[in-house]
């Protein structure tokens, strides 16, 4: 459905108020799963001047507790059962804070945030508290992002001239009652507000006529019938809050005349990465019209070394991405697979089998390099653009073959072989004779010549590895042969590093590319594209993110280790570690001052390559919110060499655009601006990394 040609909005009201308790973060997470094109949430401030989500002034109806909000401290508040009075379903859930709320919804959809007064107001001036409810509403802003993406309403129309004295440039809804008796559109100009949120009964085709005439958006509230939906959409608002945000959208898509499936064909894209595999489904259009994820298992060893079991990751291919495509609406023609560039493994040549457990990117353990790689250092860094003081696929192998002399002996004579997990993953699931490697992959064995574009003698040699022990090596792109999903084979023409299908699915043109990217998960990535050159920045890598048919595509890039990790760490001290990494990154909202922590769960990366894990806090009492504002400042910390390094080389670019899991953490992408003096994007759309998969082989260059 349309409103005059313009694309009606639905806004999850209170989340998804219908399916889930309001102002939850399972509301929230109903409402950005039902497809909502914004959240609206509202808050009041606790006695201590936190800013919580909470409808009423006080707290008896959707928790609990008892009495007014702003009687009560927010440890009380957030200690309560805000879930049980909706559903037994969700008793426990407790009530969330602003900060908690905007790490769940900010990176995805707009927010907008219901300023709720503790009284009506007055015409002689504004409550002390309501003025300390706005601040803390715009602080919390302030710290994850600034005003983009956000919007400040309410019903208490002098409250936002005050947010607007406050915060130039904030966006400004009223909120307009059954009985208002003020004028919106005199109020709008006075505030400079851009939109009306009126009850649906004042949606008159004349009043919506008289709002937008003066350029406001009007969304109406609350609609959860389609005879409502239709009357409103007649009358030209341009969207309705709604507390059954997944209704309503069924509701528009049969509205909107579709196409019969089996027309286009779709790509199946897939990332297997170290925490699981995630498969999609992307339509010629590039929209996402399938997910499955599976989970895999790691494990350490007792060195420390953290590995996975092969079969579990070749098994999670399939349950991922086999139910998507024996279940698709259309014919599936090809895939694309995108993994984890360091992991490596050892199997037969004649069928695949494993011989070794994967050896995983993630180290896990110290390191240091032997003394032939390191004085080989300026060598391997000139011939791979990577470094021997970190311990990539060729120096784990080593390490390995010099305990298991049977898969050593196996390599030697040609029974096995060594390469990259999408290699194994291409044999296994494919064919294990005309399995290979990609460029991009190959690159993280320590083995391959970037310049070259092959394994090296010299190489090898360092390595103690025979060059003829590694898998081969073709394009990453229009690639021969399939993968075995159930009783259905797919065209396999796509393989290639999770960096670099991330990347592709980020910008249109990489080569020609001058934004830089940040790929923000277990660890962090930045990438600047430098076209079909090489580019060297001493203290960085140079990447190559996949090759078409046109060559290899190379970036200069920065590693941070140990991201997701080091916030898991420091939520353990606040009993957090359960909850997602962003909604750990939240709590420091409420921190005094950050504690001095350093975050190397699993090293520290660019440019220094320690690889020693470690957590270190400052001694002394410190609250766990504390932290883990120390912790987002630490790791923001070396975003910012990375940045120094980059415009010291004058490489940096004008902005970066984020993707990944933690890209949708505000108060970690904050910092990393704040840090790196730096512009940073964040593309809401999810899974790049399957997407960019897809992408590659869809466009077979």
């Amino acid at each position: 459905m349309t409103a005059g040609g313009r694309r009606f909005l639905l806004v999850g009201h209170r989340g998804a108020a219908a399916r889930a308790p309001e102002n939850t973060a399972s509301s929230l997470r109903a409402g950005l799963a039902a497809g909502a094109d914004q959240i609206e949430i509202d808050v009041g401030l606790t006695r201590d001047g936190r800013a919580v989500l909470l409808h009423d002034t006080t707290l008896d109806r959707t928790t609990s507790g008892r009495g007014p909000l702003r009687g009560r401290s927010a440890s009380f508040v957030l200690g309560l059962d805000a879930g049980g009075w909706f559903s037994p379903r969700f008793a426990g859930e407790p009530p969330i804070d602003l900060d908690d709320a905007l790490a769940i919804v900010r990176a995805r959809v707009p927010l907008i945030v219901e300023v709720k007064p503790a009284r009506r107001e007055r015409e002689r001036g504004i409550d002390p508290a309501d003025r300390a409810t706005v601040d803390a509403v715009l602080a919390a802003f302030e710290r994850t992002g600034g005003l983009r993406g956000v919007t400040v309403s309410s019903s208490a129309w002098t409250l936002l001239e005050y947010a607007a004295g406050r915060a130039p440039g904030v966006d400004l809804a009223l909120t307009v009652r059954s009985g208002e008796t003020r004028d919106p559109i005199d109020w709008a100009r006075r505030t400079g507000a851009t939109a009306l949120h009126p009850n649906r009964r004042l949606c008159s085709p004349a009043f919506v006529a008289g709002a937008r005439g003066l350029g406001l958006l009007v969304l109406a509230y609350t609609v959860n019938r389609a005879v409502e939906l239709a009357a409103l959409a007649q009358a030209g608002v341009d969207g309705v809050f709604t507390d059954d945000p997944a209704a309503l959208r069924r509701v528009l898509d049969r509205s909107r005349p579709g196409h019969l499936p089996g027309e286009e064909a779709l790509t199946l894209g897939i990332d297997q990465g170290s925490g699981g595999t995630r498969a999609v489904l992307l339509d010629p259009a590039g929209s996402i019209v399938g997910v499955r994820e599976v989970r895999v298992a790691s494990r350490r060893t007792g060195a420390g070394a953290i590995v996975q079991d092969a079969d579990a990751i070749a098994a999670s291919v399939l349950r991922a991405a086999g139910p998507l495509v024996s279940e698709a609406k259309a014919p599936v023609a090809a895939a694309g697979l995108a993994v984890q560039r360091s992991s490596l493994v050892v199997w037969r040549r004649r069928d695949a089998e494993p011989v070794t457990p994967v050896l995983s990117w993630r180290t896990g353990a110290a390191y240091a390099p032997s003394a032939e790689v390191a004085s080989h250092e300026e060598e391997i860094h000139r011939a791979t653009g990577l470094t021997g003081r970190y311990p990539y696929g060729g120096i784990r192998l080593a390490g390995l073959l010099a305990e298991t002399p049977d898969a050593a002996a196996g390599l030697r004579d040609g029974r096995l072989v060594a390469g990259p997990l999408g290699a194994f993953l291409a044999a296994r699931l494919g064919d294990p004779a005309g399995a290979a490697s990609d460029p991009s992959l190959a690159q993280r064995t320590l083995a391959y010549d970037i310049g070259e574009g092959r394994m090296s003698e010299g190489l090898a040699a360092i390595l103690g590895i025979a060059a003829s022990s590694w898998v081969g090596v073709i394009r990453s792109t229009g690639r021969p042969g399939s993968l075995r999903l159930g009783r259905r084979r797919l065209p396999l023409r796509a393989l290639c590093g999770d960096v670099g299908a991330a990347v592709r699915a980020l910008f249109e043109d990489v080569p020609a590319e001058t934004d830089g990217a940040m790929i923000l998960g277990t660890g962090g990535f930045v990438v600047v594209p430098s076209g079909r050159s090489a580019r060297r920045v001493e203290g960085l890598l140079t990447s190559i993110l996949y090759e078409d048919a046109d060559g290899p595509v190379f970036g200069v890039e920065g590693t941070v280790h140990g991201l997701a990790a080091g916030l898991v760490e420091a939520g353990r001290r606040g009993g957090w570690e359960a909850l997602p990494p962003e909604r750990i990154a939240a709590r420091s909202g409420s921190a005094r001052r950050p504690a001095r922590v350093v975050a190397a769960i699993e090293g520290t990366g660019t440019p220094d390559w320690d690889v020693t894990p470690r957590f270190e806090v400052e001694s002394g009492a410190r609250k766990a919110e504390e932290i883990v504002a120390g912790t987002l400042d630490d790791l923001a910390s070396r975003f910012a060499r990375i940045a120094a390094i980059l415009r010291g080389a004058a490489s940096l670019p004008g902005r970066f655009v984020a993707t990944g899991g933690l890209a949708f953490a505000p108060h970690l992408t904050s910092r990393i601006s704040l840090a790196a003096d730096v512009a940073i994007a964040v593309d809401p759309r999810p899974h790049r990394t399957a997407a960019g998969a897809a992408i590659l082989a869809r466009d077979e260059r």
